[in-house]
């Protein structure tokens, strides 16, 4: 088994019957991996933190992505845009990602990640490409946007558009739990995506904190008036 496809299927094997389909795509994945030309689904991950901010980290086959061919394709090379796509693998990483850079408005502009129903704005951040290699063997390129929603989100929307085939989703909380994951199928779109509570801290929370904080402070300042006052005591005798 390839390392990418290990660290996918460590990422992806979760509890319950979603996480088995992910799962098994993943193994899939993993049997496919040799075949430069075979359509795989794409993997996103969005990582959310306490303040907001999220990474949304895509893993693709960039070269098909660019040359726009879907997995309504079973091989590339059966594709009007096969020329293309073999013409992009051949491309080293800093040749490909000059490529990502002209594709991104694009990519961008398709991704369609909601928060209560209101288009998130999202920013690109990175791209590992690795190098082109034996060319018989698919790479993986992993891109990463970065963006905020407001900590009182109770929901998220996730399009990926149709003509780059199917994508499995996969949501994750600041401690790293998993809130959500679904394998979707060409087009589909996960909707009401129930993140309430996740992000931002609670009252609770924040209580608790002050309290903590205030009453390290009264102790440090007891502490300190003792120490002081023994000292004045041995200053005087």
């Amino acid at each position: 088994m390839m390392p990418t496809t290990q660290r996918l299927l460590g990422r992806f094997i979760s509890r319950g019957k979603t996480g088995l389909v992910l799962m098994a795509m993943v193994l899939t994945l993993a049997t496919t991996q040799a075949n430069a030309h075979e359509i795989r689904p794409s993997i996103i991950d969005l990582n959310l933190s306490q303040n907001g901010q999220f990474d949304l980290v895509l893993n693709v086959n960039l070269e098909a992505l660019i040359a726009g061919i879907g997995d309504e394709h079973d091989d590339t090379e059966s594709a009007p845009q096969a020329e293309q796509y073999n013409s992009l693998r051949a491309l080293e990483s800093e040749e490909l990602n000059a490529e990502l850079q002209a594709f991104l408005p694009e990519l961008n502009r398709d991704i369609r990640l909601s928060a209560d129903n209101q288009p998130l704005d999202i920013t690109f951040e990175q791209a590992d490409i690795p190098p082109a290699g034996d060319l018989d063997l698919a790479r993986d390129s992993v891109i990463t946007f970065s963006g905020k929603v407001d900590t009182d989100t109770e929901s998220l929307s996730w399009t990926w558009p149709e003509r780059w085939g199917a994508n499995a989703l996969r949501i994750t909380s600041p401690d790293g739990e998993d809130v959500y994951s679904a394998y979707l199928q060409d087009g589909s779109s996960a909707e009401g995506i129930d993140i309430s509570g996740v992000v931002g801290q609670s009252f609770w929370g924040s209580s608790v904190g002050v309290i903590i904080g205030f009453i390290v402070v009264v102790v440090l300042g007891v502490l300190s008036l003792v120490v002081w006052s023994r000292r004045r005591v041995k200053l005087n005798d």
